[in-house]
């Protein structure tokens, strides 16, 4: 017997707590982690902890790794120090977006969800993955290019 097309299948749905529940913790991580750093261009301190963790890529390679200053870019960010974080590294502002982009993104399926709009929350399903996958390629093409850029200004020796 097959199922029409416009039939949803009630197991596969998720629940639209599950959906906001996703959207809470990803807040609350952000602030968090905006309450607990402070970046002070040596280093991220936590807490009151200097956190300077050693770059093995940059101790075997004798350059700088295409992650370099991620962290510290993201911490800037939440800082709203744009500028800091755009020195750090470019992607760092663009991992930010991503997180809020996520935040929005699961309110709105919670909300479809409560209003019984399973059907435009199956439309759009496909969407989103496409602006996933776009998102990604242009993530992935920022750390490239800043990459590059910070081994085009090593000295070489």
């Amino acid at each position: 017997m097959s199922r029409k097309a416009t039939e949803i299948d009630p197991v596969k749905m998720p629940s639209p707590i599950r959906e906001l529940s996703w959207a809470i913790i990803a807040i609350v991580l952000l602030i968090l982690t905006y309450a607990a750093t402070e970046n002070t261009g040596g280093g991220i301190n936590i807490c009151g902890y200097n956190l300077t963790v050693p770059c093995y890529f940059r101790m075997v390679f004798h350059l700088p790794c295409p992650s370099c200053g991620l962290t510290r870019s993201m911490v800037a960010a939440l800082h709203l120090n744009i500028a800091e974080a755009w020195r750090q590294n470019w992607a760092g502002i663009w991992v930010i977006i991503g997180w809020l982009l996520f935040i929005l993104w699961r309110a709105r399926r919670a909300v479809l969800l409560w209003r019984g709009k399973e059907l435009v929350f199956l439309a759009e399903k496909d969407l989103w993955g496409k602006i996933g996958i776009i998102y990604s390629v242009i993530f992935s093409l920022l750390t490239i290019g800043n990459w590059i850029s910070k081994v085009m200004m090593v000295p070489l020796s």
